[in-house]
């Protein structure tokens, strides 16, 4: 199927969707019995449908369900099952998009249990093993905006005292989480901090696509390796991911990012029984001012990143171009979009070479194309 839609061969194309309709079924006939269900092929089958869905998707989110089927599968199996070499290569490899896929729905991932984190995560590489610390700190994220739904439905039932004491809870939880990157960042650094470098140029490819809108107003960085920069994208977008939560409930009424609402927390003005432990107002409009300023330093490090990451794009494996697409979007929602000149600038970049980056169409195409060229949206309307 992606081979016939990437080289546009119908009979291809057609001979991929006549296997895809036959697979189903009998990948449901092994899911219904509860011992086959638990083999390695048939976790293997759920996951390449699953990569399937990210390189030619049949509908907005439908690559998410295969990733809760993914995470069932893994469910009924248990960690125990994962300790043998085979089992943990698999387990690994869709360690990543079972992250990503929590992170989307806010729901939490299994992986982020503690039965689940004490498996040995680590490889015999050490760069895996960089990437393996911090995908631990982002499977503790989608617990937190599950919470902070929580928090905007005790507002809205005009719980102040409840709210306040989960909102408390929410940063707290949020501060230890970015501790935890400030301690792999001193611990990874040295070595991270050798692999790149600031570039005053760029590759040949980029300069030579159209720049109306003005480049980045910071230099560019380069890497040892296509490796260092996925991690460091991770980094960046873990922290993106963290302080965006953070900026969201410092303030009540909550605001989403985009806005550092002014409203008072005086009850006379919002009708709520706050307390007296209810912190003042100006201070709350600080705190937030800079969580929403580090956010946007991350975004724009992540800015620095997309001409190599591009660059490299077919060195990149899966994992990484996942990374590079989960990195971008949250980059440019941080941007505002086309608000801003990093906005526009990312929106240029990544369409651009739009026909080379088939993964990102179902990761960011909502967000990022829908004034694209006429050419991305017949390829858009082929898929």
């Amino acid at each position: 199927m992606f081979f016939g839609h990437q080289h546009r061969d119908d009979k291809t194309k057609q001979q991929g969707y006549q296997l895809y309709g036959s697979t189903l079924p009998t990948l449901n006939r092994a899911l219904s019995d509860p011992i086959q269900a638990k083999e390695d092929d048939v976790l293997i089958c759920v996951v390449t449908l699953g990569l399937l869905e990210t390189f030619v998707p049949s509908g907005r989110s439908s690559w998410l369900m295969h990733v809760r089927g993914m995470e069932r599968i893994l469910e009924l199996r248990g960690p125990e099952a994962h300790r043998n070499p085979i089992s943990k290569q698999i387990l690994q490899g869709i360690r990543r998009v079972l992250i990503f896929g929590s992170l989307n729905t806010c729901i939490p991932s299994i992986l982020s249990r503690p039965e689940w984190k004490a498996l040995d995560w680590k490889s015999d590489v050490i760069q895996k093993n960089t990437d393996e610390d911090l995908l631990n700190i982002l499977a503790d994220c989608p617990a937190l905006f599950n919470r902070r739904d929580e928090l905007f439905a005790l507002f809205k039932a005009n719980q102040g005292a409840a709210a306040l004491r989960l909102r408390t809870r929410i940063l707290d939880e949020g501060r230890g989480l970015l501790e935890e990157l400030k301690i792999w960042r001193q611990y990874w650094g040295e070595g991270l901090q050798d692999a790149m470098s600031e570039k005053s140029d760029i590759p040949s490819e980029f300069s030579s696509s159209p720049s109306r809108r003005g480049d980045l107003p910071v230099p560019t960085w380069g890497f040892s390796g296509p490796a260092a920069a996925t991690t460091m994208m991770l980094y960046f977008s873990t922290h993106i991911h963290i302080l965006d939560l953070m900026s969201s409930v410092t303030v009540l009424p909550p605001a989403p990012l985009t806005v550092a609402r002014q409203e008072s927390l005086d009850p006379r003005v919002l009708n709520l029984d706050l307390g007296p432990t209810a912190p003042r107002h100006l201070d709350l409009i600080e705190e937030q001012r800079q969580y929403i300023q580090r956010l946007q330093i991350a975004a724009l490090n992540v800015c620095r990143i997309v001409p190599y990451h591009l660059y490299m794009r077919s060195r990149l494996d899966a994992g990484s171009l996942h990374i590079g697409a989960m990195a971008i979007k949250l980059a440019w929602k941080a941007f505002q979009g086309e608000a801003t000149v990093e906005g526009k600038w990312l929106k240029e970049k990544i369409l651009h070479f739009t026909d080379d980056l088939p993964f990102a169409k179902t990761l960011w195409r909502d967000e990022m194309s829908s004034k694209s060229s006429n050419k991305s949206n017949e390829k858009e309307k082929e898929q």
